[in-house]
């Protein structure tokens, strides 16, 4: 598992849903490029809910976690020291 991977959990677990998909599109069944699509460049949203309640410190962490580009990705070592 990488950062990405423990982006989109933390992301899950505090929203109840996942970082890419808005509304109801994760009731329905996805075709895989629907999911692929979704996942490279659907919006990835702070702004509701659970969200206004969090710490900076805790958007900053999962924000860093969730950058696509892996090289611009934090890395776990700068994970373990956040």
């Amino acid at each position: 598992t990488d950062v990405w991977s423990l982006g989109v959990m933390l992301y899950q677990l505090y929203s109840k849903r996942f970082p890419f998909w808005e509304g109801d599109a994760y009731t329905r069944a996805l075709s895989l490029d629907e999911v692929a699509k979704a996942i490279n460049e659907a919006e990835i949203r702070f702004d509701y809910g659970p969200w206004l309640n969090m710490s900076q410190e805790g958007l900053e962490f999962i924000s860093a976690c969730l950058v696509r580009d892996p090289a611009a990705r934090m890395t776990v070592e700068e994970a373990l020291s956040h």
